[in-house]
C-alpha cells in the first residue's frame, strides 16, 4: 500500500499523477452547474480537482451540521465521477463547533 508523502503525487497502484485544478464549491452555490464546471476542468487537461470546503458553512453554530444545498458533497462527488476526476477534499481550517 502507496502512503501519501511531499514528493509522491501518484495515484495509488498507478503510475499517473494528480493534476488538479482548485474548486470551492461556495463560491458556486448552484450544484447544477458543477457538472458543467468539471467537464471543463477535464478538458483543459486536469485529472483532478481539489476542494476546500468552508467548515464554518457547514457547521454555522454548536450542534448544527448543514449538508444541504451548496454544501452538499454528494452532487460533487456524482459530477466527478461522472466526469472521470479525482477530489482532493480538504476541510477548512475551522473544524466542527460541536
Amino acid at each position: 500500500m502507496s502512503s501519501p508523502s511531499s514528493t509522491n503525487s501518484h495515484l495509488p497502484h498507478s503510475n499517473r499523477a494528480l493534476s488538479s485544478g482548485e474548486f470551492h464549491p461556495f463560491r458556486l452555490p448552484v450544484p447544477g452547474l458543477w457538472l458543467d464546471i468539471l467537464q471543463k476542468v477535464k478538458a483543459a487537461g486536469f485529472n483532478a480537482i481539489s476542494v476546500y470546503t468552508h467548515m464554518a458553512m457547514i457547521n454555522p453554530s454548536p450542534g448544527v451540521i448543514d449538508f444541504n444545498d451548496y454544501r452538499a458533497l454528494e452532487p460533487l462527488f456524482e459530477a466527478a465521477k461522472q466526469t472521470g476526476i479525482w477530489i482532493v477534499l480538504r476541510p477548512g481550517t475551522e473544524f466542527f463547533r460541536l
